[in-house]
């Protein structure tokens, strides 16, 4: 046993130094400079604060359009002398392979070390995931909080120590003010306890301490906007991402380059405030969702299966062009992770299944206002990780069953639901 185990952190190693190595040498071929708005934003608000002009937009005044916790992290950096992008985006492969080691200690603890090694190899390799470190945007440190709020959470509900309880709810606070809409995932965690817990009584407590804990961290933030700008909101760029979404030039691929209407365009640039100018997207959004109701449905069920897409969506020019290429290498690696992960999910034992359906929540959370307001593939990334540990999960079982009774057998039973997939280990 103890050789194998050796074996297992060996194989991890070399899985790990591996996926470094992608990514660093991604870095090291970009060249120094960042092509997003949303980039040059984060970097801006960073500067501001460490000027000590506070988190005020380039007016100087008070501002909550860009959601506080990634230019946070921007700041910890600068604090620690990591000014230059080539620094930064180190630092953000160097989280990355964070994020990996922490699926391998998620998986193994649900599923194995065999199915672990797996998951960490796939995710290691996997596209977005090698090419998400090099932008400066917040996903990279969002998927690192969120799969260690997950782990901390199961930890919580298998030990039921108040503890982890209240350090996952601190943990899911960071993901919300990362990306607001990360609220929603911390729901999806609460609904999925209440129906994973049989005893109800013992509800109370955790959960209890999991949404204070929860609050504690989100409250300052909703109180500083309440006090600066008058908004009960931890952003103020709701109203626009709305109108985005839904507006006469809307379809499933459009996005925040949409051009404004003469008229809305007026009002817009008389507007005083951020906050103002979001309430106008508001009101032009909520108008013409009124007047097209059937578009509106028509339009958010097309968005909600454009976020699960294969391929990846269009978005404006950046660190790569998207051609025939790209959306091939994203089709031949998500399209068989999303339907191993869908029979991972319906071929699991019961107990894998009760475990899981967190992540099924997750799914349906998050899809939900991406529906209804801006639907992107890299909005939906961070969940590709649970993604392709149940993928991991119904891989390594196939595989095994397969060589103990063979394809033919194998499929009949798999036909007949006579099979169902189960932890594996070394």
């Amino acid at each position: 046993m103890p050789s194998l185990r050796l074996k297992s952190k060996n194989f991890l190693f070399i899985i790990l130094l591996f996926g470094l190595l992608l990514r660093i040498g991604l870095v090291l071929n970009l060249p120094n400079r960042v092509f997003w708005t949303d980039e040059s934003d984060y970097l801006a608000l960073a500067d501001r604060v460490l000027d000590g002009e506070g988190y005020v937009n380039k007016n100087g005044t008070p501002t909550a359009y860009r959601a506080v916790g990634y230019p946070v992290f921007l700041i910890f950096l600068k604090l620690f002398g990591l000014h230059s992008l080539l620094a930064i985006r180190i630092v953000q492969s160097i989280l990355s392979i964070i994020t990996l080691y922490l699926v391998y200690l998620l998986t193994r603890r649900l599923f194995g070390a065999k199915i672990a090694l797996f998951a960490v190899f796939l995710s290691s390799i996997y596209p977005y995931y090698i090419f998400l470190p090099a932008t400066l945007l917040a996903t990279t440190w969002y998927c690192l909080i969120l799969i260690l709020s997950t782990f901390t959470l199961y930890y919580a509900v298998e030990k039921q120590k108040s503890t982890f309880f209240a350090l996952s709810g601190f943990l899911f606070g960071f993901v919300a003010l990362i990306r607001p809409v990360g609220q929603v995932l911390f729901g999806a965690a609460v609904v999925w306890y209440f129906f994973y817990q049989r005893h109800k009584k013992q509800l109370i407590k955790p959960l209890s301490i999991f949404i204070l804990t929860f609050i504690v961290v989100v409250g300052p933030w909703y109180y500083r906007n309440y006090t600066k700008l008058h908004i009960v909101n931890l952003v103020t760029n709701g109203g626009r991402n709305l109108w985005l979404g839904n507006n006469p030039s809307s379809t499933i691929n459009s996005g925040s380059n949409l051009d404004r209407p003469e008229d809305l365009d007026g009002k817009i640039m008389e507007a005083d405030s951020e906050v103002e100018r979001d309430s106008i997207y508001l009101h032009e959004a909520k108008q013409y969702i009124k007047q097209n109701p059937g578009r509106f449905i028509w339009l958010s069920f097309r968005k909600g299966l454009s976020f699960w897409r294969w391929d990846p969506s269009p978005t404006t020019g950046g660190y790569v062009k998207l051609g025939t290429l790209i959306n091939l290498a994203s089709i031949i690696t998500f399209g068989p992770i999303f339907i191993l992960a869908v029979c991972g999910f319906i071929f699991a034992n019961s107990e894998i299944r009760r475990l899981v359906t967190l992540w099924l929540w997750y799914a349906l959370f998050y899809t939900a206002p991406h529906a209804i307001f801006i639907s992107k593939v890299r909005f939906r990334l961070p969940l590709d990780y649970f993604l392709i540990i149940l993928a991991s999960f119904a891989a390594v079982n196939i595989g095994l069953k397969i060589r103990q009774m063979g394809v033919r057998i194998f499929f009949q039973k798999l036909l007949r639901k006579e099979i169902t997939f189960s932890p594996q280990d070394f």
